[in-house]
């Protein structure tokens, strides 16, 4: 396990550690699913972050860790409502102190940690440009991904 310290946030099978953990590398909330292809020498681990890693405040649903010559926090969002909404949670998680103490941790393993916010919504989404240029002046990519080609499926996230 690459944090050894957050295990007791990890998703392992399904249900363990919180409801909405798949398996190790997938997570499912309201429908929508988000899972992980891991690559060759590439490490994951997938932390819960609503009601587990964070519980006080607004907060995302999960986190995916990934570590292989660096290290790649991808923030997930599951949204079947209202995506603004989704944007304040990503910031909210990123800038809370549980979550700064994981990414210190993560620089321990690797000299560069990159953040991605992704958000997986039950509706067409529209993005604004300002939205992506935002986030991209602050070195974090972000994606908004449409469910709804995959209504029932695993969207699949990668490095």
């Amino acid at each position: 396990m690459l944090l050894p310290d957050y295990a007791s946030f990890t998703c392992v099978s399904r249900g363990q550690n919180h409801p909405h953990c798949g398996d190790r590398l997938l997570f499912e909330e309201e429908g929508l699913k988000v899972g992980w292809t891991e690559s060759a020498g590439e490490d994951v681990q997938l932390i819960a972050v609503d009601d587990a890693l964070i519980t006080d405040t607004k907060r995302c649903d999960a986190l995916f860790v990934s570590v292989k010559s660096d290290v790649v926090l991808t923030l997930v969002e599951l949204k079947t409502a209202e995506l603004q909404s989704a944007f304040s949670q990503l910031e909210a998680t990123r800038y809370h102190e549980n979550f700064r103490a994981l990414e210190e941790k993560c620089r321990s393993l690797r000299t560069k940690v990159r953040l991605r916010f992704v958000v997986v919504s039950s509706k067409k989404a529209v993005v604004r440009s300002n939205w992506l240029a935002q986030y991209k002046k602050r070195g974090i990519s972000l994606e908004v991904l449409n469910m709804e080609p995959y209504r029932g499926k695993v969207v699949k996230l990668s490095r």
